[in-house]
Order: C-alpha cells, then sequence, then structure tokens
C-alpha cells in the first residue's frame, strides 16, 4: 500500500475534529431543517410555496444521504490513520495511537409535496422564518468549519487507501451544502414577503380596535 502521510498526529488530530464537527451537528441541522419544512408544509400554501418547499425537500434529502456517507468515511479515516499510528509504534517509532470512532448516521427522508391552486398562509410563518434564518446562518458556519478542516486533512495526507473516496465525498459535501444553501436562501426570500404581509395585517388590526 502506496502510503503518504506529512504529519501523522497533527493528520489525526484534523481528522478527529473533523469527524466531531460532523458527528456534533448532523442530527440538529437535519432535525431543525426538517421541522421547519414539516411546518411550512402546513404554514404556507401556494403553487410557488409548493416548490420552494420541494426545492428544501429535495436538498435535506440528498444531504442527509451524503450525512451517510460522511460518517462512514470519517470513521474509515480514522480508522486508517490509526493504522498507521499502530504501525508506526510497532516498528519502533511513537507509541501514540488514538481511538477508532464507529458512528453510524441514518436518514429518514422526506416525501415531497403534491401541487395546489390553494393560497392561503398564516401567522406562523414569522416563526417558520426566523427558525430558518437560525439554521442557515448556523449552516454557514458548519460548511466553512468543514471545508477548511478537510482541506487541511487532505493537504497532509498525499496518499494511502481511502483518500480518494474520502476527497471525492467532500467534494460532494462542498456542492450539496451549496445547493441546499441556495435553497434556503431563496425560500428565506419569499417567507420574508410573507412576514412582511403579517407583520401589516397585525398592524391593521391594531390600528381598528384603537
Amino acid at each position: 500500500m502506496d502510503v503518504q502521510i506529512m504529519k501523522l498526529d497533527d493528520s489525526f488530530t484534523t481528522a478527529e475534529e473533523l469527524h466531531k464537527t460532523i458527528v456534533g451537528s448532523a442530527d440538529a441541522i437535519m432535525r431543525s431543517l426538517g421541522t421547519v419544512i414539516n411546518n411550512l408544509s402546513t404554514h404556507w400554501v401556494s403553487s410557488d410555496a409548493t416548490i420552494h418547499i420541494n426545492h428544501l425537500i429535495e436538498g435535506y434529502n440528498r444531504f442527509g444521504m451524503l450525512f451517510e456517507s460522511l460518517f462512514q468515511v470519517s470513521n474509515n479515516t480514522v480508522g486508517f490513520l490509526v493504522d498507521m499510528q499502530t504501525i508506526r509504534s510497532k516498528t519502533g517509532g511513537k507509541t501514540d495511537i488514538g481511538q477508532r470512532v464507529t458512528d453510524v448516521y441514518t436518514h429518514k427522508a422526506i416525501n415531497s409535496i403534491p401541487n395546489t391552486k390553494e393560497y392561503r398562509y398564516d401567522d406562523a410563518v414569522v416563526t417558520d422564518y426566523n427558525n430558518l434564518v437560525q439554521i442557515d446562518s448556523f449552516f454557514d458556519g458548519f460548511i466553512h468549519k468543514v471545508k477548511d478542516t478537510s482541506d487541511q486533512l487532505l493537504l497532509n495526507w498525499k496518499k494511502g487507501h481511502g483518500r480518494d473516496e474520502t476527497e471525492y465525498n467532500y467534494e460532494e459535501f462542498t456542492r450539496l451544502a451549496a445547493e441546499l444553501k441556495k435553497y434556503m436562501e431563496d425560500t428565506i426570500t419569499e417567507l420574508k414577503t410573507m412576514k412582511g404581509n403579517v407583520e401589516n395585517n397585525i398592524s391593521e388590526q391594531q390600528a381598528l380596535t384603537k
């Protein structure tokens, strides 16, 4: 096996940090986004709403399946680097050996919603808007953290079993993250209009009661 790792212990530390970032954020991101999607399908009903919600569902499902792959790839990467540390120790080198990881993510898909000729929205879209803005902000930080850490890992890990698969999965991460972020931002733009409508209606009702 042709292996080239510039800094083995640094690479393990980076792989472990990357693993913790993914495992620590995946469930929170997907659970929060799934809740917003389900709420929106009730609070915001129209042909335009269907398009935006189905885009969110598409991004959600693709990213969920990617998380399944990333968990396994991350487990394998950490395991490979532990193997290299073990070989080093057995051949008289440093005895520092990290711990393997075996985390699993199981994606639960959301079905797309059918088109409709109905048009309605209720005040709860304001809460949905605020929640989606928060998710988008957190997701942005998560994207940058994963990209920066995976770039550092691959910079030190030049060759070795599983590197190509790892690189491919993080390239997919960058592509699908950008896609999902665009779907969220497009929906946020539309919901901002709905939010304004709700706030105007509330203001008008309050004026009538004075």
